[in-house]
């Protein structure tokens, strides 16, 4: 079929017709663009679209099937009058010639609302004249996206070069990511790379649940495939497989444990054997896998036990031992009670579970669970290894008057919400009148007063949903995931001010201040301390990290400080763009 077929009627007759796969977003569970992806029409035989490309390739018509399968998917969407964006693939080695027919085209086609998708899979024109043809579509109003990206040809440089809107992780990198820590660690790495390049980036190839949970749980928060949506010639405008987010584990909520401390970040896909197998099946396992330390055991997915390498030599390092156990089942040597742990379960209870236990082999493996099924496994020595970095990282960038988290990890925790669009409010805590108070009355009760803060701070905060932070001096924060963030405000506003009283003489209190000679011998008067808290709600959706969060806060401190007093500030800016403000104190 494919040999005697000829694209040059196929073209000519406009004989395809383009199929809409939705990108769905994943915290809204619905559509947020299409991809357009060719297929023959009904008038014409079913040939598979890269067999399709080749035809035209070797017809000598590549330029035109190209040209033809770009007008008809944006035709065909703007028919459907879809308010979304469009994803086209476009041949890199076309993008010049293509260039003068859209702008040909223009007028009755407007780019707008169209994503052209580069793919890397296809070698790449030069990229200074890549950059100018990008440059002329974008004045268009197209936007661009690198499509596969890993599989390709030039890979970060073409990233870092032309800026695109958006990447598009090749499927090789998704498939079975949940059971591939090195595929994770590269969707992590890209994510980072996408926020400071301000891109977003879209999985391709979602087909299971475990996929899909695994690139939610890391901050993916736009994918497609099979599992989502099937392509469709008329795509509907309601998104029908909103079922399977309901299907994960857990929802999306963040506290001080991260996803990299977590069992899940340890796990290693192994795959189990039944109770029934022999032990001299096992044996000739691990004969043939050297590699391999240790075998989950599992009926029905759910987990037995474990056998480890050494368990076995042990078994057959005797004369006539496999004479004697052989044929025995393997249920009768594993180990009889496992360590078993959950794989959102913090490491720091995994290692409280290994440590508690005196027998405990530093080379075995531990069963990771989900939903009570096995899940894979974590081996002991990186357990350890991981958890100690993790307390050295933790140690370095804790400030070392309280031990309360600095800078670094708050931003690392704010741009996890960001990431995921997850809703917070964020206090930024400053002490008025400080610097004096520490010279009057010696910089160890300014110590205690900063102490005394964080711990009523820590103390009023909800510890597995707001996390708070010591930036530095009299400085504080508090990322809030709990609904009764004010009362919290109000609250710590009223113990620092009873606390910050017995520094001070009666008469002191009645005068609301102290008289105090500055260093240059000036005389000055300086009210008492007082807490300024500043908060802002800010809109994820309209923030890319960190920095945007840090100037809505750092200027709803300065409007808390002009206050009297002990005073809260609640910011009405969401964004950067300046809206009015207002006050509660």
């Amino acid at each position: 079929m494919l040999n005697n077929a000829d694209i040059k009627p196929i073209i000519d007759g406009k004989l395809v017709q383009p199929h809409f796969q939705a990108i769905i977003n994943f915290y809204t569970e619905d559509y947020f663009a299409f991809e357009a992806l060719i297929r023959t029409s009904l008038n014409s035989p079913p040939i598979r679209p890269d067999q399709l490309f080749t035809l035209a390739e070797n017809q000598g018509y590549l330029l035109e099937f190209d040209w033809l399968c770009v007008t008809q998917a944006i035709e065909y969407f703007q028919l459907h009058q879809l308010p979304s964006l469009l994803f086209v693939n476009i041949l890199p080695i076309n993008l010049g010639k293509i260039l003068p027919l859209l702008a040909q085209k223009t007028k009755h086609l407007p780019l707008k609302g169209i994503v052209l998708e580069i793919s890397e899979k296809h070698p790449l024109p030069n990229l200074n004249e890549l950059k100018e043809y990008i440059k002329v579509l974008r004045q268009h109003g197209a936007l661009i996206a690198i499509d596969d990206l890993g599989a390709g040809h030039s890979g970060l440089i073409t990233w870092a070069e032309i800026k695109p809107d958006f990447v598009k992780i090749d499927r090789h990198f998704i498939f079975n990511i949940h059971s591939d820590s090195v595929k994770r660690e590269f969707v992590r790495s890209i994510i980072e790379i996408a926020r400071g390049l301000r891109c977003k980036v879209i999985a391709e190839g979602i087909e299971n649940i475990e996929e899909l949970e695994i690139l939610h749980d890391i901050g993916i928060k736009l994918g497609q495939g099979f599992l989502l949506h099937r392509p469709e010639a008329s795509p509907l405008r309601t998104f029908k497989n909103k079922h399977c987010f309901k299907l994960l584990s857990k929802p999306q909520k963040l506290s001080r444990i991260r996803h990299s401390e977590t069992a899940e970040s340890l796990m290693e896909k192994i795959t189990s054997i039944a109770p029934s197998t022999t032990a001299e099946a096992v044996n000739d396992i691990f004969k043939n896998n050297a590699e391999l330390q240790c075998i989950p055991v599992t009926q029905e997915n759910l987990p037995l036990g474990i056998i480890s390498r050494s368990q076995i030599l042990e078994v057959f390092s005797g004369r006539y031992s496999h004479q004697l156990h052989g044929k025995k089942p393997i249920q009768q040597l594993i180990t009889s009670q496992p360590i078993i742990v959950d794989h959102q379960e913090s490491l720091i209870n995994i290692s409280n579970k290994v440590t508690s236990n005196q027998m405990i082999d530093l080379n075995a493996d531990f069963i990771i669970t989900k939903n009570k099924s096995y899940y894979g496994v974590g081996k002991v020595s990186t357990l350890l290894k991981l958890l100690t970095d993790t307390q050295i990282q933790r140690a370095r960038h804790s400030n070392p008057l309280t031990l309360l988290p600095g800078n670094v990890p708050i931003d690392e925790h704010i741009n996890d919400l960001i990431s995921q669009e997850q809703a917070f409010h964020l206090a930024y805590f400053d002490i008025n009148h400080f610097k004096p108070f520490n010279d009057y009355f010696g910089y160890s009760s300014g110590d205690d007063v900063i102490k005394r803060l964080a711990d009523i701070i820590t103390e009023k905060t909800t510890y597995n949903l707001d996390m708070v932070g010591h930036i530095g001096g009299d400085d504080f924060v508090v990322v809030f995931r709990s609904n009764n963030w004010e009362q919290k405000c109000q609250a710590i506003l009223t113990e620092f001010k009873s606390y910050i009283l017995r520094f001070y003489t009666k008469e002191e209190i009645a005068k609301q201040g102290i008289y105090y000679k500055d260093r240059r011998g000036n005389r000055d008067f300086f009210n008492l301390l007082s807490l300024a808290i500043g908060v802002i709600h800010p809109d994820v959706s309209m923030s890319t990290d960190h920095h945007d969060i840090s100037k809505l806060a750092s200027d709803a401190k300065k409007e808390a400080k002009k206050i009297q007093g002990n005073a809260l500030f609640i910011s009405r800016r969401r964004s950067k763009t300046p809206n009015p403000d207002t006050a509660f104190h």
